[in-house]
């Protein structure tokens, strides 16, 4: 049987979806029962138009710091997909990121070991990989700097050394270190909000890159590290480095929208990072322009995805068509009576 964690986000949804198609038996966790609904209706939206395959799925709404629940969740479990966790680049939430990624890493990893579980695979972040000295490219194996990360990054990072305690007390483990996950059926946040943005006339753009991969495919590497024999081991995931001029234009194309756009000074930002700590403060709002946010658009950084090559044979579907079918769906999400 296989326990997937954060089975109501985009990242846990979409690999349901695709699990619920084979024989495995299946059981999810979830936090909030109105993201039960949300799922449901991505399911209907990539075609399972009659619920037979979300109807596989056994729900079981567990917070990962509930220890009991957790062993009641992990009973006859042989495999986990730990998908759930935090986002937020908000210094405000260092806590809030250290109590959903870090401890309940810890707490599920300790019930794994308890219950049995043979194997392991935790979605962690591109954030939480090192850099390099020279500026140059970076792999699995970048030194980790924790002056040089910020909240989520460290985060990310400490819940991995989580991950290499249980390989070291017999738990089979593999880390995948995705970039920008790009998405269809969240159109109200993370990478689907540039959708729906794109969609109503946003014009302009970040300097800047970033890494990029498609939900999809980070599925397909997820499953094929799952099931091949590599442990004790992460990969850097992503398809694409893209400035956001070229992600943008690809995404007005799929839309049918006019691809021009302007870029937002570099200057500016500054002047808006100051507005949002502002607005932070006063409204107590998420800040969603830190200076950690500005620094990673000033000074891109280039990695490699080699390894996973090296170790399981994933055919990855071009992300421009990948693009073309997320904004394909949106415009039918957007028909909808």
């Amino acid at each position: 049987m296989v326990l997937v964690t954060g089975g109501t986000g985009l990242l846990g949804s979409h690999l349901l979806f695709y699990l619920s198609q084979q024989t495995t038996p299946l059981r999810a966790l979830f936090r909030r029962p109105e993201r039960l609904q949300k799922t449901k209706e991505l399911f209907r939206l990539l075609g399972d138009s009659e619920g037979d395959q979300f109807s596989k799925i056994e729900w079981v709404q567990s917070d990962l710091l509930d220890i009991p629940a957790l062993e009641e969740a992990l009973a006859s479990i042989e495999q986990v997909y730990h998908c759930a966790g935090m986002v937020s680049f908000d210094p405000a939430d260092r806590k809030a990121l250290y109590r959903n990624n870090v401890r309940s890493t810890s707490r599920l990893i300790d019930v794994c070991l308890m219950k049995g579980v043979k194997r392991l695979l935790f979605v962690s972040s591109i954030a939480a990989t090192g850099k390099e000295a020279d500026g140059g490219t970076v792999n699995e194996e970048s030194p980790w700097n924790p002056t040089e990360s910020y909240a989520y990054g460290q985060s990310k990072w400490e819940a991995e050394l989580e991950v290499w305690r249980g390989q070291q007390e017999g738990l089979e483990t593999v880390v995948v270190n995705p970039g920008v996950i790009l998405g269809t059926g969240f159109w109200g946040q993370g990478s689907d909000l540039l959708i729906s943005r794109i969609y109503k006339g946003l014009k302009i753009y970040p300097p800047g890159q970033a890494t990029f991969i498609s939900v999809d495919n980070t599925v397909a590497a997820m499953m094929a590290l799952m099931q091949s024999k590599v442990q004790s081991r992460r990969f850097i995931l992503f398809q694409e480095q893209w400035n956001f001029k070229q992600l943008f234009r690809h995404i007005a194309k799929g839309l049918n929208k006019n691809p021009s756009f302007v870029q937002i000074p570099l200057w500016s930002l500054g002047i808006l990072s100051f507005l949002d700590r502002l607005k932070a403060f006063f409204f107590k709002s998420t800040r969603q322009l830190p200076p950690e946010v500005l620094k990673s658009l000033q000074v891109p950084t280039t990695y490699s995805n080699e390894a996973l090559k090296e170790v399981v044979d994933v055919e990855f579907i071009p992300l421009e068509e990948e693009i073309m079918k997320n904004t394909g769906l949106y415009r039918q999400y957007k028909k909808r009576p």
